[in-house]
Order: C-alpha cells, then structure tokens, then sequence
C-alpha cells in the first residue's frame, strides 16, 4: 500500500504546473502564448531567462523529488522507478490542466539524475556539447519564420524593426489568412545575422501587438 501511495504521491508532485504558475505571475498565460507548452522552454520564450531558469529548476528538482521520496518509503528498485514514470506522466499529462501538460524532459532528468547519475551527466555533457557546435553555425543555417497576427496590422511596419535586427537574406514565402479568415500568416526563409538570437528573436516577435504565434525552425545548413 506506501508503495503504491508513493506512486500516486509521485504523478501528483509531476503535475504541479510550475512553469504555468511562474510565467502567469508575469502576466503570460503560456497555453496561449509562444509555442502554447506549459515547459520551461516556453517560460523562456515568453517570460525572460529569469522566470525560465526558475521553471526548470524546480521541473528538475520535482523529478528528483519524486524519485528519493519513494525510494526512502518504498520497498524495492521498482518502486522509484515507477516513481519516476510516474512523475513524468504527471508533467506531461496533469489531472489538473485536462491533461495538456509540457514535454517532461527537464522532469525525467531530475527523475534520472537520482537513479543513473553517471547517465545523465554522460547526456549533459553531449547535449553541451552538441548545442555548442549547433551555435556556432547558427548564422549559416537556413530558417523558416512563420508568424501568424491578426488582421489590419501592417506586416512590415509591425515586424521590420525586428527583422532588421535580427535577420539577413529574408525571402517571403507564403501569405495568407488562417484562423477562418481572422489572422494573417505570413512564411519567410531566412538566416540570422549573429549567433545566439533565435530565441531572442522570437521572444521579441510575441512581445509585438498583435502578433498571436510564431515559429522559428531550422531548415537546412550550408554543408550539412
């Protein structure tokens, strides 16, 4: 019976919203705005580094939590492993956002921190490293922005200033409305004039007025 308690204890501790709870104090209701996850990639993009560095702190540290609550009340291996599962599920699918929760990726590295230590690091670091040399050739890769707002806002008025800062080749793809006929989307491809600023990008995008979603892909690379 603790053993099953520490599982159930384990999802409901997974599914406290943290990056919702930290990015509404900021105003940003992230199922609406950004890529619309409730993950601290989101509070990133919508809120600031802040309120993101404190959204994945404690998806991490809920993860670990999880997992070193039932390994103390449980009776075997099994249980903090179901512990951890558990605690994923719950960031990924909480009872009390209808079961649209994030992507569990920084909860199952708290989780996985606990049970394969050495493993986790071993991931880190390769990411790390793998994020390093992604930077690096950042402004030589192709990009597709795709921005959707609403109507009646002039796309270069509203956007240039941001695009001048932030882009190099812009080529327009697609316009067109969306939303049945309540928004505009407009496609571009495109490159970044410096390292770094994808993420400042769009997070300068879904600051503007009338802007309702962007998105920032990598297409292709010079030499991939």
């Amino acid at each position: 019976m603790t053993d099953l308690i520490a599982v159930v204890a384990a999802y409901l501790l997974g599914s406290i919203p943290f990056s919702l709870l930290i990015a509404r104090r900021r105003g940003v209701d992230l199922r609406t705005a950004g890529s619309g996850n409730v993950g601290a990639t989101n509070v990133f993009r919508t809120a600031g580094v802040g309120p993101g560095i404190g959204a994945l702190a404690l998806d991490v540290a809920k993860g670990s939590a999880a997992v070193l609550i039932a390994a103390r009340v449980g009776t075997g291996l099994s249980v903090p492993v179901a512990a951890a599962v558990a605690a994923i599920v719950g960031h990924v699918a909480p009872v009390w956002l209808r079961f649209r929760g994030g992507k569990g990726v920084a909860t199952a590295a708290g989780a996985f921190a606990v049970l394969t230590p050495m493993a986790v690091g071993i991931a880190v670091a390769t990411f790390l490293m793998r994020r390093g040399r992604t930077t690096i050739s950042e402004t030589e890769a192709l990009f597709t922005l795709t921005v959707k707002m609403g109507l009646g806002h002039d796309v270069n008025t509203l956007m240039g200033p941001t695009f001048s800062t932030y882009l190099r080749d812009l080529r327009l793809l697609s316009l067109s409305t969306a939303a049945k006929g309540t928004a505009l989307e407009v496609s571009y491809d495109c490159r970044l004039i410096k390292d770094g600023t994808a993420d400042d990008l769009v997070s300068t995008l879904n600051k503007l007025e009338g802007v309702q979603d962007v998105e920032f892909e990598r297409k292709a690379a010079d030499g991939d």
